[in-house]
């Protein structure tokens, strides 16, 4: 079956989307490492959020793990559902009154081979909604040359306010590594 011209599936729930509902908000892109990575003054236009990240750190860290908070919340109302695989096991965890979204995505560090990056994909789920609390999920990994992981992760966001603003550092002490890159996307109704 050929695809529908000027169609495309989103990422949101498998639901086809005009390349017209599919907008770029903002991207960035690391010139040299940094400490953290923050996305300020979300426009509260759309329907949903995605963002898609390529992220390598600097530290040595067997696969560096980002951590994430919403508009500038740091009490303690992230919970986290996650199930990843290095290739053999499945290992599935969770935890709730966090004060980061923890473990939203895995990448590569300075250990692993030049030029491998951690790419992940984040859907922020009716994200002006105030009426309910906020569904984040991520999906993504790397490959290390043979080691890596792949990951599915979910993580709620306690409270009803609006997503305008978000923030990620690596969970250890490793900057984001030159290159890294959060380009984030509008998806309207």
């Amino acid at each position: 079956m050929s695809p529908i011209p000027g169609i495309v599936a989103s990422q949101i729930s498998g639901h086809l989307a005009s390349p017209s509902s599919f907008e770029s908000i903002t991207t960035i892109t690391l010139g040299s490492a940094a400490a953290s990575v923050s996305i300020n003054s979300i426009p509260q236009t759309y329907t949903h959020l995605q963002l898609r990240t390529k992220v390598r750190e600097t530290g040595a860290t067997v696969g560096g793990q980002c951590q994430m908070r919403v508009s500038g919340d740091t009490s303690s109302v992230y919970t986290y559902h996650t199930m990843y695989s290095t290739g053999g096991l499945v290992t599935a965890e969770g935890s709730f009154n966090y004060t980061w979204a923890y473990g939203i995505e895995r990448h590569t560090n300075g250990n692993d081979p030049a030029n491998v990056w951690g790419a992940t994909i984040y859907d922020f789920l009716d994200y002006t909604n105030t009426s309910k609390k906020k569904t984040i999920r991520t999906y993504g990994g790397y490959d290390a040359n043979g080691s890596g992981q792949i990951r599915l992760h979910s993580a709620l966001y306690g409270s009803t306010g609006a997503i305008t603003a978000l923030y990620f550092e690596n969970q250890g002490a490793a900057n984001f590594a030159a290159g890294t890159q959060f380009a984030l996307y509008g998806i309207k109704g």
